[in-house]
């Protein structure tokens, strides 16, 4: 109820000074452009993005991001291996997978473009000159809960066509972020 309130005062003062902005700078510049409005969208867009910033910054927001995001003991790794080239709605699976990782609240998840492999079906990917390869090794590694990675692994195997999913528990010794200025 409080956001609502200060929402509306600042609405409220925030289109007096428009309009009593727009009307100086048209007085000013004989009123042929828009100057007054683009003024105000400009220096309005810079102090919202100010506010938000001092906002995220100065409130509970980080501490409970990093709060969510603690991870120590045993944890599960998950790893993907497909091809560079594989794709999913049209933009490369691993984007795919590590939005869909994120979103899903995985602790952190890493792409690694490999040199050279190959998968079942035999055929060599690689980077040497005499055989260039437009699909090379795509490894995705992402570690968290055991809970948290088997909560996702039933999206995974839906997502990965042709590759492979390992899974290994990992014992995890530091897993930091610099809590940034408090």
């Amino acid at each position: 109820m409080v956001a609502a309130f200060f929402v509306g005062v600042g609405g409220f003062v925030g289109a007096i000074a428009r309009y009593v902005l727009d009307r100086r700078i048209t007085q000013l510049t004989g009123g042929t452009l828009p100057w007054g409005t683009f003024a105000i969208n400009i220096s309005g867009s810079f102090v919202i993005g100010v506010l938000f910033a001092l906002i995220v910054e100065r409130t509970a927001v980080n501490s409970s991001l990093r709060d969510l995001m603690r991870l120590t003991g045993t944890g599960l790794l998950v790893r993907v291996r497909l091809g560079e080239s594989d794709r999913r709605q049209g933009k490369p699976l691993y984007k795919a997978i590590v939005e869909m990782l994120r979103t899903q609240g995985v602790a952190g998840a890493t792409v690694i473009r490999g040199i050279e492999g190959f998968g079942a079906k035999q055929h060599l990917h690689s980077t040497r000159i005499l055989s260039l390869s437009e699909d090379l090794p795509i490894l995705i590694e992402a570690v968290d809960s055991e809970d948290k990675i088997r909560s996702v692994l039933p999206t995974l195997d839906e997502m990965v066509g042709d590759g492979l999913i390992t899974l290994e528990k990992v014992e995890v010794f530091a897993y930091r972020a610099d809590p940034g200025p408090t």
